[in-house]
């Protein structure tokens, strides 16, 4: 990456309150408002994409000779800024910049203020458990006693600090220890997902039989211990599943979590993504009522937060619990509260897009609006789906949306749309190595039958047939996935009633809960 794109990057990385930061403090050092660095600062802030020629533009012939030597200046300089105004958020940078007034005291041969301040970066790190800075004070204490005069309490000293030094590496290499087992642990997530197959069930199992695992005591600090219940949590979910324990250890790690001082942003974000992780595996088990409470526990801390985390940090967790909520309320048939939430959703969207984040929030706009009848508005959110590039490379997402395509054709009344379709389907279908039964059993009720059919008596024959096939199917695991995919199945229960899609939806979610 060039000089000019690691600038650009950088200046929109920073918050309006980092930017605001570095002008105020910029202006007051470079000669005011019109610096040659405040100007070139505010000239690559204002393009979305580095433009070098518009860059050139706004200075005279010497300067652009000088703008390589200008930007390497500038990108120092924002990062000298933005580590003063982040210096009362992040504990590391406030005990290096103790570190380094300590060892000024010590340049100028004032012992006695030198152990005093090492004394005091030593408490501040031991609170806030530094263990790399702790042993960086260790080794300027062991180098300190060599200016002392008194032998006997040099060799005391020398032992203790040996002790303690050693005590704090065990304490570094246990960390390390977990933090490579928690690596192995994500790596294997990635790779395999939820465990499928005999293979897959002994590689999760084969890291939870390590030693570090064993029990609660093997930790020996606080982020031995957090990275001991991440691992717990994961294997529990993915590897062995078994929801409870699963919650039962995002619950110890929240414990843990809350007892720990919020000085960083690290511990803060952790304690945001523990949460999520709590409601999203209480709304597996069905328990709606905790999942809700969950996300309320999110939304007051982060309105003790909002001025401690970076904006785009802040914003980002914002949107996932707006995501969740919408999900939740979704799922009790609660779709005007649901999307109430996929609105606020909408406008954090640019926060976190990503492709699979897009496709997920325009589906199920598009399913929220379907089951509150607003046809019009749903159709808008699938063309918007299906119009987009990247969909088609999504191949689950494009063959959900296109199912929940024909059902909207149909409440529309639409038989001619739904004829169209059917040919494109069917090419779908042959270019795929495997379509599941479930799969195809949906696509071809909707597309040959259903719209077929002339009352509702003969509705209702046909969709309690289809519901005995899919229950049947649903023993399965690869087609019980398939199914929930399409989510047919309220669709057809609300057909075979002759009742609304949301009234369906309320009750199952009642019998859930209970």
């Amino acid at each position: 990456m060039g000089a000019s794109n690691k600038l650009h990057e950088l200046i929109h990385s920073m918050s309006m309150n980092e930017k605001r930061y570095f002008k105020i403090n910029t202006a007051g050092n470079a000669g005011g408002q019109d610096s040659t660095y405040l100007k070139l600062f505010n000239l690559i802030a204002a393009q979305k994409k580095y433009n070098e020629y518009k860059i050139k533009s706004g200075f005279d012939t010497r300067a652009q000779k000088d703008l390589p030597v200008m930007k390497n200046y500038l990108y120092n300089l924002i990062l000298k800024k933005l580590c003063s105004y982040n210096a009362s958020s992040h504990i590391e940078i406030q005990l290096h910049d103790q570190l380094n007034e300590a060892f000024v005291l010590f340049q100028k041969g004032l012992y006695n203020h030198y152990e005093k301040k090492l004394k005091k970066i030593k408490a501040i790190a031991t609170r806030y458990s530094k263990p790399e800075i702790l042993l960086e004070i260790y080794n300027r204490e062991l180098k300190l006693i060599h200016f002392r005069e008194d032998l006997s309490a040099m060799e005391d000293k020398y032992g203790t600090l040996q002790r303690e030094s050693a005590e704090i590496i065990n304490k570094i290499n246990n960390r390390n220890q977990y933090y490579s087992l928690k690596n192995n642990m994500y790596l294997l997530l990635r790779k395999a997902g939820v465990s499928k197959n005999k293979q897959t069930e002994y590689e999760y199992g084969h890291l939870m039989k390590n030693s570090l695992m064993e029990n609660k005591t093997q930790p020996l600090s606080p982020e031995s211990k957090l990275s001991y219940y991440d691992i717990k949590a994961a294997y529990y979910t993915f590897g062995k599943t078994d929801p409870l324990k699963s919650i039962a250890a995002l619950e110890s790690k929240y414990e843990l979590l809350q007892l720990l001082p919020e000085k960083d942003h690290e511990l803060i974000i952790s304690r945001a993504n523990t949460l999520i992780n709590l409601s999203i595996s209480y709304y597996t088990l069905n328990n709606i009522r905790k999942a809700f409470e969950m996300m309320r526990n999110l939304e007051h801390e982060l309105e003790k937060w909002e001025k401690k985390l970076p904006s785009h940090i802040y914003l980002r967790i914002t949107f996932t619990l707006h995501k969740i909520r919408a999900t939740l309320f979704i799922s009790m048939g609660n779709f005007k509260d649901g999307l109430y939430e996929l609105n606020l959703e909408e406008e954090l969207l640019p926060f976190d897009n990503t492709i699979n984040n897009i496709h997920d929030f325009y589906f199920t706009k598009a399913y929220t609006h379907f089951a509150l009848k607003q046809y019009t508005n749903s159709l808008s959110s699938i063309n918007i789906l299906l119009n987009s590039s990247t969909l088609k490379e999504q191949d689950k997402f494009y063959r959900r949306t296109k199912f929940l395509q024909l059902q909207l054709y149909f409440e529309m009344g639409k038989t001619d749309l739904i004829e169209h379709e059917a040919s494109m389907i069917t090419r779908l279908h042959k270019n795929k190595a495997y379509v599941s039964k479930a799969e195809k059993l949906a696509f071809d009720f909707i597309l040959n039958d259903i719209h077929a059919l002339t009352s509702q008596k003969q509705l209702k024959e046909r969709c309690s047939l289809v519901k005995k096939q899919f229950e049947y199917l649903k023993k399965y695991p690869k087609e019980k996935s398939a199914i929930e995919e399409l989510n047919i199945l309220d669709w057809i229960e609300s057909k075979i009633q002759n009742r609304s899609l949301t009234e369906i939806v309320q009750e199952k979610a009642k019998r859930l809960e209970k």
